[in-house]
């Protein structure tokens, strides 16, 4: 029987199934388990769920199935299902595909217990995801914090969930003031990918600067970086084309749900950054991220800044 994700917390508070599967492109965490690589590591499997443990009458054994369930992977998950036993197994898989989703191994799990997708959550439905968790939290939801911590967090799970616990412990009454949190939340990212973009688009070329060599110093992933300045220079240029079509420049920012704080900094930018400037910079990115890969030959973060100055309205040489 197959579940949504969000469904699992309450169908383990109500009962336990003999088996589940959880598989997709975003699971949370590890713990010690068995890696069913091989025929044999099946076998360790077998006589595992028919030796009583000493010290417990169920056990939570998690099973990581391989990227390719050949037949005798597939009988032996099978004949493991069929066998009488206490213990709980929660079977962990990447990625399944239609193909997969319809062979007998996956429907014997179907059959025998819960089958959870734990899919990627998309950006367009992440802030809706933390106003969820914010109420079961007990925090009163706020679009407008849910849509800024989606910013700041950029669709890493774990770093949400443990700014909604710090919220949890700031306003333990649920009450959230949105000003002051945003001016903590913009202080604690100053040094950061966001607070470089940020800089950027204020124009705020010093900052630029200043940010930029934190975070060459702190050896930031090159790859993050140019995926932030990519998404922001795609909206802006998404943004430039509804201007060009003589739409109010307040409707579009409106329509692209730009916060209230950050409005005037985006209007500014469209204001100095033309469409074909805006293309060239998303081409360069483009470069910078095969050089990062060896394909090509720039100097990353000294053309990772040129991108941001850029942005800044500074004039600066583009290799």
């Amino acid at each position: 029987m197959q579940i949504k994700s969000e469904q699992l917390e309450f169908d383990l508070k109500d009962k336990l199934a003999s088996s589940y599967l959880l598989f997709g492109s975003e699971l949370f965490g590890e713990r010690e388990s068995l890696e069913l690589k091989d025929i044999s590591d099946w076998d360790v499997l077998f006589t595992l769920l028919n030796t009583p443990s000493l010290f417990s009458s169920k056990r939570l054994i998690e099973c990581h199935l391989p990227a390719k369930m050949n037949v005798k992977f597939s009988n032996s998950l099978i004949k493991i299902l069929e066998t009488n036993t206490d213990d709980v197994l929660v079977f962990i898989s990447g990625k399944l595909d239609f193909q997969q989703q319809k062979s007998k191994w996956f429907n014997a799990l179907n059959n025998n217990g819960y089958v959870v997708n734990h899919y990627e959550i998309q950006v367009n439905y992440l802030q809706p995801w933390i106003e969820k968790r914010m109420q079961k939290l007990g925090l009163k939801a706020n679009k407008e914090v849910a849509s800024m911590i989606a910013f700041y967090t950029e669709g890493n799970l774990l770093a949400t969930q443990q700014e909604l616990t710090k919220l949890k412990l700031t306003y333990p009454n649920g009450e959230i003031d949105f000003s002051s949190y945003s001016k903590q939340l913009e202080q604690q990212s100053q040094y950061t990918v966001y607070g470089l973009i940020d800089a950027a688009l204020k124009a705020d070329t010093p900052q630029v600067c200043k940010i930029h060599m934190v975070l060459k110093q702190e050896e930031i992933p090159i790859p993050i970086i140019v995926g932030a300045l990519n998404k922001e220079v795609r909206q802006l240029i998404n943004m430039a084309i509804e201007v060009r079509l003589k739409k109010n420049i307040n409707q579009v920012l409106q329509e692209y749900k730009v916060w209230k704080t950050k409005m005037l900094m985006i209007e500014n930018a469209l204001k100095r950054l033309s469409y074909g400037v805006l293309q060239k910079m998303l081409m360069h990115l483009g470069r910078i991220e095969r050089s990062e890969k060896g394909l090509d030959n720039l100097q990353v973060w000294d053309e990772l800044l040129a991108v941001c100055l850029g942005i800044s309205g500074k004039k600066v040489w583009i290799a």
